[in-house]
Formats: structure tokens, C-alpha cells, sequence
């Protein structure tokens, strides 16, 4: 009886949570959306933080509506465009999307991804049935990201965005896809690792040439032993590595919830080209800049450079 009770302490130990997910925050915010359209058969849900609905921008190079203008959001006409990308393959199909569970968060000092631009994105999810869909509207952040003790005073919008709001982005987020999951617990210094992306490019293509950082880094658990979820996380323009550093992987708070729930956390990067991309802010792309045709679909080169990376850590956990 006593190995009984050892070995069902270790599976609990042991337990993940189903599937994979992603959370982005600003153009991250934005990219995470499309990302989760696009592969929606593969995840289990996503996190949005100052982003907006799919395909938002509908391709063109001035996206700024899509950010401040709300009302010029037209949802029948980006919905009739995700139903021909889906019916053509480019996406996968929209009924998967009724297995998610979505959190939402808008600050009400954000000024420059306005709350209506979140509720245009709730309804898409409403209109696709998504099952659960959690929102935080009301925390007096401005544009960031909302941490329990970290960063610049709540409601100011300054780099690297990251908001001491005392409030836990990170794990409210991750609670609102996964359900119940363990309590935080301190991260282990060493678990923060670099891997090289040109693999997983297309056609290993660099990774300068569409935008992206040649290293992701990630925080893989102590106990992972093949047994963990992967997710992704995104944070806004001008967080480059360059010019942010470690910040976002450090003090989001991802690391403290991915220790104790056995989750693989993802952190990619952008970095800045002025010229073929032209990407002078270190912006995701979700308005075009790396190809007007694809960017939103599976083979837009971000999206897919991404993708190919989640697969090798699933196949490959524990690295």
C-alpha cells in the first residue's frame, strides 16, 4: 500500500497540463491570436494582452486602427476572410477553436490598444464558440504587462512594459487555459536555457531575414522528464533582446507557475530591420511586413518558425 501511495505522489508530482498554448502581449498580443487560428487543432487555448481580433489589420502595412478605432473593426468582413483561409487550408478549421479556453486582459490606462479592440476580439470568440472566454478589463495598467511586484508603477505606458499592478498576468492567464494549477513556486536559475532557431526556419532561411531572433529562450521544469506542456510567450515591440534583455523571461512571472505545473515556457524574440523587413520597432508581424500573403496563415515565416520549434520540444522534452 505504501508504494501505492508513492507512486500515485509521483504521477501527481509528475501530472501537466493537456496541450499547448501561447500568450502575447501588444503585437505579441496580436500574433497570439493569429498563431492560435492558424494551428487551432494543436492548441488549447491563448492569452491575449492588448491584442485584437484575427487578421485584424486584413494585410495592410498601417495597422493602426486596428490598435485605437474599434468601431472601424468590422468583424463579418475579417470573419469571411478566416472562413476562406480555414475552407482553403491556409488555416486550420474554425470548429477547433470551440475546444480553447481564452483570457483576455485590457488595462484601463491603456491608450494605445484601446478596451474596445479587446471586446471586438471577445465577440469573434463568441461567434466561434469558444466555450470560455475569461476578461480583466478593469486593472488600472496602462499599456503592459501586469505583474504582481515588478516594473513601473501601475498605469503608466513606458519600456519594457512591464507593470507592478499586483496583479499576476502570468498566472491568471495560465489558470484561465489550464484550469487548477499547482501554486508558484521560486524558479531555479539554471532552468533558463538558449537554443538556436535556424533549424526551424523556412527552409533555415536566417532568422535576421524575417525578424526574428536566431535564439529562443526557455525555462524548462526541473521535473519535466518528458511529461510537460509547452507554452508560448510573447511579449510587444521594443522588447528585443537587445533592448530588453532577459526582463520579460525573468520577471513576467511565467517562470514561478511553469516550475511547480511542469510547463515548458517558450520566449521568442524580434529583432529590429530597416529594410527587407522593414521593422524599425521590433514589432511581431501581424500587419504584413514579412509577406502580405502569408503572415497569418500556417506558412507565414514567423508563424512557422514558430510551429516547427514547438514540435522539436515536444518531441525532444525532456532537452
Amino acid at each position: 500500500k505504501m508504494l501505492v501511495v508513492i507512486l500515485l505522489f509521483v504521477a501527481l508530482a509528475c501530472a501537466k497540463p493537456p496541450g499547448h498554448s501561447i500568450s502575447g502581449f501588444s503585437s505579441g498580443g496580436f500574433f497570439a491570436v493569429q498563431y492560435q487560428f492558424a494551428f487551432s487543432s494543436e492548441l488549447v487555448g491563448a492569452a491575449v494582452f492588448a491584442g485584437g481580433p484575427y487578421f485584424c489589420s486584413l494585410g495592410e502595412l498601417d495597422p493602426l486602427a486596428c490598435a485605437t478605432f474599434p468601431k472601424l473593426i468590422e468583424l463579418p468582413i475579417l470573419e469571411a476572410e478566416a472562413k476562406y483561409f480555414a475552407d482553403n487550408g491556409y488555416i486550420d478549421d474554425l470548429v477547433y477553436l470551440k475546444q480553447h479556453s481564452v483570457y483576455l486582459f485590457s488595462g484601463k490606462n491603456d491608450y494605445v490598444v484601446f478596451t474596445g479592440v479587446l471586446e471586438k476580439l471577445q465577440q469573434m470568440y463568441k461567434d466561434y464558440g469558444v466555450p470560455k472566454i475569461t476578461t480583466e478589463f478593469t486593472t488600472e495598467a496602462g499599456h503592459s504587462w501586469p505583474t504582481l511586484n515588478y516594473g513601473s508603477e501601475c498605469g503608466t505606458t513606458r519600456t519594457p512594459f512591464l507593470t507592478n499592478c499586483h496583479y499576476d498576468g502570468a498566472g491568471e492567464s495560465l489558470k484561465a487555459i489550464y484550469g487548477d494549477l499547482a501554486d508558484p513556486v521560486t524558479p531555479i536559475n539554471g532552468n533558463v536555457k538558449y537554443m538556436n532557431i535556424k533549424q526551424f526556419t523556412p527552409n533555415q532561411i536566417e532568422p535576421s531575414s524575417i525578424s526574428m531572433n536566431d535564439t529562443v529562450v526557455y525555462y524548462e521544469p526541473t521535473h519535466c522528464n518528458g511529461n510537460c506542456s509547452v507554452h508560448i510567450a510573447l511579449a510587444g515591440c521594443l522588447s528585443s533582446y537587445s533592448e530588453a534583455g532577459l526582463i520579460f523571461v525573468e520577471e513576467s512571472g511565467f517562470n514561478r507557475w511553469a516550475e511547480a505545473n511542469n510547463i515548458v515556457i517558450l520566449y521568442f524574440y524580434v529583432v529590429t530591420s530597416f529594410s527587407d523587413p522593414f521593422n524599425p520597432e521590433a514589432c511581431w508581424d501581424w500587419w504584413g511586413y514579412t509577406g502580405v500573403t502569408s503572415f497569418a496563415t500556417k506558412t507565414g515565416p514567423q508563424m512557422a518558425t514558430i510551429r516547427n520549434t514547438v514540435k522539436y520540444f515536444q518531441r525532444n522534452l525532456p532537452l
